[in-house]
Formats: structure tokens, C-alpha cells, sequence
């Protein structure tokens, strides 16, 4: 965001911090590509966080660069610091930054703890029209910088993602996913997650109709579309009448919108074979995932996505181990398109419902090039999600979703 105020020089006292080792995404997910990627380095500058550029300063929560370990040894940072070109300086309280560990150093005000530092300013420090962003060591010397001009090919992000991909877990809840799905666990670290989502209902269809229509349409079943034809419209619906894309990544499904089980498909795991208004599109758009990852690779992933793995690979009837594999055989595809690079992409990780042990409490991942390790408190469910895919479409969210908790604005997106 642009700087409104004179430059001020703020030096934070601090006692050692171990810095946990996170799976900390490649660089070029995170907008301003800061050179090579060795050494102590600037791995990122989030200098155009989403608000107004009015004065308000309503994103300098959002605002942040990331310096990241690519050395075989731990780093010492006390007495390095980190400048603009107006001279913002902040100056590193005593931090040990390990092999493979970042630290984020955050613009506006909070309280330090491990992978986070707060510069504790009050106005936004980088200047979204061009900076530099510097890095020097404790005896004055430059170890890094990161410039920008404008909206650069390597800085310019969207603000706000214009594609919604959703995949869908099964029946584990959040302490469950947490231990047992390690590469999403990680994931989460790197992106942001949601520490209080819960699900609507058991069992799983009215969860799915849930997120794809705002509602649970009264269902209390797993029955096939042909005991709950509704007359409604889905997210799916919304974004081709918006005149943009929707698209079902269905694995195993035997033939397009199919509308019955065929082990290990399960039809209740895809809510717009349920949708009778858009039938004929979804037997257009509704298909098995045999195309989702060259759809990552290039760039033509739908607006409003969901992707349904099979019985096995979502933990309904194999291992959450066999899920995370999955995910880790998936997701960095998607990571390394274009679309997510830009911002224009959003993923979401959740479950449809936990195993009835939780209350229902189910780990929801949010992957975004604008995040780095957000955790959300908020409460959110599954009409959040709903809300968050009209929101994406530029639409008016359906049914209970208008009025959920705002999942978009939760994570700054």
C-alpha cells in the first residue's frame, strides 16, 4: 500500500525464539520474486495487501515480507535489519533462524512469537508503486534486496481470487487431519488454516449440498439424486450464469454426471448431480478428474471448481496417510500454475464432516498466493464456504450462505 507518513526507525526487544521448520512454499508463490533463492535471503514482500488505498490502512495487518534460510547452519539475526528506501528500518531483536525456518516480519503492531516478528508500525511501510526492500547483517553489510515497480510480471498479484477450487476430505475431524495428514499439515503452516470450521450436519450429503447451495435442502440422508431432486440453483449454476466457468473433478466416476454409486464413486460425494436446473450442464461440466492436472497446468481450471477423490483417496475407506498422498500428488501442480502464482486462484482443503467425535470440527486449509501462514479464529461452516464461492463469482451467495460468516474476509482475501 502506498505510504502515508514520514520515515520512523523502530528497534523491538525480544528474547530467543526457536523458529519451528515449516514447509515453507517456493518463493514465486508469494508475489514479489526476490532473486535466488540461497543464503539468508527475502524470500517475499507482500507490499499491496487487499484494502483501499485511501489512508485507512485497513490491510496493514496483511502487509509482511518473509525472510527464509537456505543454509545448512542457523543464522544468527540480531542486530540485522530490514529497510525500505524511505528509510523504515526494523531493526531484528535476538532471533536464531534455523535451516529451512522463515521468519515473517509483519508491518503493523502484535505480539512476537515463534515465525513472527512485528515491526509495530501504524501505516504501511512498502510502497506498492515501486520499492526495494534491503537486508543487511549486524556489521552493516547488504545481504539481500527485493524491488518492485508497479505490477511487474514477478509482484503483481490479485487482490482478490476470481477461481475457487474446493476438494473435499472425508468423515476425520480436525485433530484427526492435523496428525495424520502431515504434507497437508504443512500446508497449512505455509498458507493459513481455520481453527474453528465446523461442518453443518451428518451424514455427508447434506454437508455437500451445504457448500455447493447454501443449504441442506432439509436432506438428513446419503440417498441418490433420484430421492432428492432439487430445484435449486448451485454454485456451479451461478458461475455459467455469470458467463464463467464451473467444472466437477470427479475420480472413478463412470461417465459424466453419473447419477448412481459405482464403487469406489460415490454420487453423494457430488452435490451437482443433485441440481436439477443444471442437469444438462452437468452433464457437460461434471466429469472425472483424468483432465484436472493439465487443467492446473495450463491455467484453465474453473471458476468455481471442486474436485471429489474416491472412496479411498479422500479417507472414507482407506488412510488419512492415503489421502495426504494424494493431496501430495495433486496439489503441487495446481501451486505451480500461473493461475495461483498471479492470485487469481484460491484452493480450499476440508472435510465434509468429522467421525462424530469432534462436534464436528474439521481442519479447512486455505491455500492463496496472498497468505502466509494466517491462522483464522473465526467461526466458520460450510455456507462460508458456499459464501466464499459466490463471492469469488461476483454473485449474490445462496440461501444460508448470506448470511454465514464471511470465510473471504476472514483470511484478507
Amino acid at each position: 500500500m502506498r505510504r502515508i507518513v514520514l520515515a520512523s526507525v523502530v528497534c523491538l526487544a525480544a528474547s530467543v525464539v526457536g523458529l519451528p521448520t515449516f514447509a515453507f512454499p517456493n518463493a514465486s508463490h508469494f508475489g514479489a520474486h526476490c532473486g535466488v533463492e540461497s543464503g539468508v535471503f527475502i524470500n517475499r514482500v507482500r507490499y499491496n495487501p487487499p484494502g483501499p488505498d485511501t489512508g485507512s490502512n485497513l490491510g496493514l495487518k496483511h502487509e509482511r515480507a518473509v525472510i527464509t534460510n537456505r543454509t545448512s547452519q542457523s543464522t544468527s539475526l540480531k542486530g540485522w535489519t530490514l529497510r525500505d528506501v524511505a528509510a523504515h528500518v526494523y531493526h531484528f531483536p535476538r532471533t536464531n533462524l534455523r535451516p529451512g525456518d522463515s521468519v515473517v516480519i509483519h508491518s503493523g503492531p502484535g505480539t512476537n512469537k515463534p515465525g513472527d516478528r512485528y515491526w509495530s508500525e501504524h501505516h504501511y511501510v512498502w510502497d506498492n508503486a515501486g520499492d526495494e526492500a534491503i537486508l543487511r547483517n549486524a556489521k552493516g553489510a547488504r545481504v539481500d534486496t527485493c524491488s518492485w515497480k508497479g505490477a511487474s510480471p514477478h509482484s503483481a498479484i490479485s487482490a482478490h481470487p476470481t477461481k475457487l477450487l474446493v476438494i473435499v476430505e472425508e468423515n476425520h475431524s480436525y485433530g484427526q487431519m492435523q496428525s495424520g495428514m502431515p504434507y497437508l499439515g504443512s500446508l497449512a503452516h505455509a498458507y493459513g488454516y481455520a481453527a474453528n470450521y465446523t461442518a453443518i450436519s451428518h451424514p455427508s450429503l447434506p454437508n455437500y449440498l451445504a457448500i455447493a447451495g447454501g443449504s441442506t435442502f432439509g436432506v438428513t440422508d446419503d440417498n441418490n439424486p433420484s430421492a432428492h431432486p432439487l430445484a435449486a440453483p448451485s454454485v456451479f449454476d451461478q458461475a455459467l450464469g455469470q458467463r464463467l466457468t464451473a467444472g466437477v473433478y470427479a475420480e472413478s466416476m463412470p461417465s459424466n454426471c453419473d447419477l448412481a454409486n459405482a464403487q469406489p464413486y460415490a454420487v453423494r460425494h457430488n452435490p451437482w448431480t443433485y441440481f436439477t436446473p443444471g442437469r444438462a450442464d452437468c452433464q457437460r461440466f461434471d466429469r472425472s478428474d483424468a483432465s484436472l492436472l493439465a487443467d492446473a497446468h495450463n491455467n484453465s481450471l474453473p471458476n468455481a471448481g471442486l474436485v471429489v477423490p474416491d472412496l479411498c483417496n479422500d479417507a472414507h475407506d482407506c488412510s488419512l496417510t492415503t489421502a495426504d498422498s494424494w493431496l501430495q500428488s495433486h496439489i503441487p501442480t495446481v501451486l505451480a500454475s500461473d493461475d495461483f502464482t498471479s492470485g487469481r486462484l484460491a484452493v480450499v482443503i476440508t472435510a465434509d464432516e468429522d467421525d462424530r467425535s469432534s462436534g464436528n470440527h474439521v481442519l479447512t486449509v486455505v491455500l492463496d498466493a496472498n497468505l502466509n501462514g494466517e491462522v483464522v479464529g473465526t467461526p466458520l461452516n460450510h455456507y462460508s464456504l458456499s459464501r466464499f464461492y459466490s463471492q469469488t463469482l461476483g454473485a449474490t451467495p445462496l440461501a444460508n450462505a448470506k448470511t454465514a460468516p464471511d470465510m473471504r474476509a476472514a483470511f484478507g482475501l
